[in-house]
């Protein structure tokens, strides 16, 4: 693919902003047990905000 993006909405800048996809170590406990995983999230460029990009 290419080098453009779509943009997505931000709902803190109420616009359709370009993002920045970043990696980040997240965990969730599923059944008393914490479980850490790479989560891949999205930032606006604008604010630095998390955003919802479908995957």
């Amino acid at each position: 693919m290419g080098g453009s993006k779509v943009k997505r909405y931000c709902y803190w800048c109420n616009k359709d902003v370009d993002y920045r996809t970043v990696e980040k170590v997240a965990t969730v406990e599923i059944r008393g047990v914490r479980v850490d995983y790479p989560a891949k999230i999205a930032l606006c460029c604008e604010c630095g905000k998390e955003i919802y990009v479908p995957t």
